[in-house]
């Protein structure tokens, strides 16, 4: 292998004392440290060890944590953790302060981080700066974008070793997993329907106690859920952020638009059993049942 002139890489070490390591060929493939150096890399998942069955790459810190001025690492005091900028170390030690310098004149919800408090005000504008290519649908967060996409793609990264299906989000992945952890379901006490998460079983409980966490600021109106507060409050403030596509109408529920929108398509995805009559909404359907029309018709027919 071609010996490559590695520079020397300056770590600032806990209380203040400075030195610089010189990274030695020992042998081909293998550079190691001073056996009395031994910082561990947490945040990028390397070490460095007291015996020579451990090596580490310099070139690995030159690409990927150092490139900065001087190659300089800085550690935190509380965790050990060491981190490749002085200003990523004042974010990281935020974790253990819990300072949240970044305050939401909206709301007053603060952030550790300005990236977080940046995409969080786009909730009260409204922004969505990363739009879909194929079919134009915009989000807040480019981390969404990527998993609308695969919805055209196809693409379904997080595969289930137990049963081999495969999901598009690793949300849905992980709560899948659950499903063969028999050990894992949360049960609930009163009517003992059970639950792949804690935090659903919470919410179902609600039922029996009656519970009503969440009250309108403005009329004092309780509910069960976040969700269905945010689209109360929507009475209130008169939003209607769901618009339709083909004639711009808008409306302050989603479901209100997928049923409106119907008009447009033509589809009717509720159909009777009985007669093969289709409609738009299932209460529709639901009141055509109830009347009994196509059981009459049919009557009549046999009796014909």
């Amino acid at each position: 292998m071609n010996n490559r002139n590695i520079p020397n890489v300056h770590f600032i070490l806990p209380k203040d004392h400075e030195r610089e390591v010189n990274f030695t060929h020992d042998s081909p493939g293998q550079n190691h440290v001073p056996s009395d150096f031994l910082p561990v890399f947490h945040s990028r998942g390397l070490s460095f060890a007291n015996d020579k069955k451990h090596s580490f790459d310099p070139t690995y810190i030159e690409e990927k944590g150092a490139n900065h001025k001087g190659g300089k690492l800085y550690p935190c005091n509380v965790c050990g953790r060491y981190i490749k900028s002085k200003t990523s170390l004042i974010r990281h030690q935020r974790i253990h302060t819990g300072e949240r310098p970044f305050s939401c004149s909206e709301c007053g919800r603060c952030f550790t981080q300005k990236c977080d408090f940046i995409q969080h005000q786009r909730v009260h504008t409204g922004e969505k700066p990363f739009s879909c290519s194929e079919c134009g649908k915009c989000f807040r967060r480019k981390w969404n974008l990527v998993e609308h996409y695969r919805i055209h793609t196809g693409e379904k990264p997080f595969s289930c070793l137990e049963c081999k299906k495969s999901f598009t989000q690793k949300s849905d992945f992980i709560q899948h997993q659950s499903i063969h952890a028999a050990d894992n379901w949360f049960s609930c006490p009163e009517c003992g329907k059970c639950f792949t998460r804690k935090s659903n079983l919470v919410k179902h409980q609600l039922v029996h106690t009656g519970e009503k966490p969440f009250s309108c600021s403005e009329c004092g109106k309780g509910f069960m859920k976040k969700s269905n507060l945010v689209e109360h409050q929507r009475i209130h403030s008169g939003e209607k952020p769901f618009s339709c596509s083909y004639c711009g109408k808008s409306f302050t529920q989603k479901s209100n638009l997928v049923t409106h929108q119907r008009i447009h398509t033509g589809e009717k995805p509720y159909s009777c059993s009985k007669c093969g009559k289709c409609y738009t909404q299932k209460a529709n359907l639901i009141e055509h049942q109830r009347v009994g029309t196509c059981e009459k018709q049919f009557s009549s027919l046999s009796e014909s």
